[in-house]
């Protein structure tokens, strides 16, 4: 009795989803729009051996309505992505086609090595495993040989600024007043990379140095200006706009021409990308003026016309005496190039500080013909200091 009275129940519930399935379908009417779809696509019902071509399908929408019915047609057990995934392999094993897990099924993993009863646990050849190790070692070994270099090259930073710290202390305690004024002269691209438009030799070798100032006066609140050489394109010192004139040469009313640099939006007129530049330094541009270039970071070549500079200084100072603390007396003077633009910056500097030091071991120089003694005779003569700190 126990066993029929199952079935009967057991039947009664096929019985009553086999009614839900018939209901859904009736429910489900077919459009004018959806019977005319459908006889497009009967030609994959009438005909499953035909194998299936792009043409055959006007748009993927018709595909996605076909799999949809296809769906309904098996009721609510096979979802879409079913009917999709039967209806690749099936197209697949008709044109001869191969999935991927058939071709691991005809791939007998075990004649790589007997000993080995699943792909899992394939061993690694010799040579193989001899190269992994080798490319862990040589990894590892850069990694150290990195760790070590990171680390001698921070404490040659920390030597070198405790070195610097000491410099602009003993500067400081020679001066009169609490605070100091550093320089950094156009220390942009054009200038310091090799493959700058107008590249100073050397002028890398002291991005460290001037760094290591940088942040030695930054940390005390000294004042730190960073100048930077702003030429609009066709300006008047480019050899480029005096025909029959070449680089380095001299232009009719004695100036020296360059090569075009440090253009206003290009990338040769931006500092380099090692310089730390804080945001509490003064950036002031200079040779903007297309006519005439501008070496000093006071004054333009005309030696007539200011940069701005001079007021900066004459304002800080200003306030530091309504403060009730004495002015700047004292300015240090780093960058390139050493022959020109920080000579020229130095002998006007000496106009607004009693003392103006240039260190010459974070300056680089152009070195056309005898400028760079030239350059420090002239420094001498105006009473500036040479320190090679």
């Amino acid at each position: 009795m126990g066993s029929s009275s199952k079935k009967k129940r057991k039947r009664k519930k096929e019985e009553a989803k086999k009614k839900k399935r018939k209901e859904k379908k009736e429910k489900k009417r077919k459009s004018p729009r959806e019977e005319e779809k459908d006889d497009e696509l009967r030609w994959w019902r009438d005909d499953p051996t035909k194998n299936p071509t792009r043409d055959d399908y006007e748009s993927g929408r018709i595909l996605r309505d076909a799999l949809d019915m296809e769906s309904l047609s098996n009721g609510e057990e096979e979802t879409s992505s079913d009917v999709r995934y039967r209806f690749m392999y099936e197209n697949l094993e008709r044109n001869g086609g191969m999935r991927w897990s058939d071709q691991e099924e005809n791939y007998n993993w075990r004649d790589c090595d007997p000993c080995c009863d699943s792909e899992d646990e394939l061993p690694y050849e010799p040579e193989e495993q001899e190269q992994e190790q080798e490319g862990k070692v040589s990894r590892g070994q850069k990694d150290d040989d990195k760790k070590e270099e990171d680390a001698q090259r921070a404490g040659a930073s920390k030597k070198k600024k405790k070195r610097w710290r000491d410099v602009v202390e003993r500067v400081r305690k020679e001066t009169r007043g609490e605070k100091l004024c550093l320089i950094v002269v156009d220390v942009q691209n054009d200038f310091m990379r090799p493959s700058g438009a107008l590249h100073v030799p050397k002028a890398e070798e002291i991005i460290e140095d001037v760094n290591c100032l940088v942040d030695v006066m930054t940390e005390a609140k000294d004042v730190v200006v960073f100048t930077q050489d702003y030429h609009c394109p066709k300006h008047a010192s480019f050899a480029s706009e005096h025909e029959g004139k070449k680089p380095f040469e001299t232009s009719e009313d004695g100036n020296t021409l360059w090569p075009d640099h440090c253009v206003q939006g290009t990338e040769g007129a931006e500092f380099h990308d090692a310089i730390r530049v804080p945001s509490s330094a003064k950036i002031l541009r200079k040779g903007m003026r297309k006519a005439v270039d501008s070496y000093s970071a006071f004054f333009e070549n005309d030696r007539k016309t200011p940069t701005g500079l001079d007021q900066y200084v004459n304002g800080v100072n200003k306030a530091l005496t309504l403060t009730g603390r004495s002015k700047m007396h004292a300015c240090i003077i780093v960058g390139v190039a050493f022959d020109y633009c920080v000579r020229f910056t130095a002998e006007d500097a000496r106009l607004y500080f009693e003392r103006v030091v240039v260190l010459e071991n974070a300056t680089r120089a152009v070195g056309l013909g005898d400028s760079r003694e030239a350059a420090r005779e002239a420094l001498q003569s105006r009473g500036v200091e040479i320190s090679y700190g």
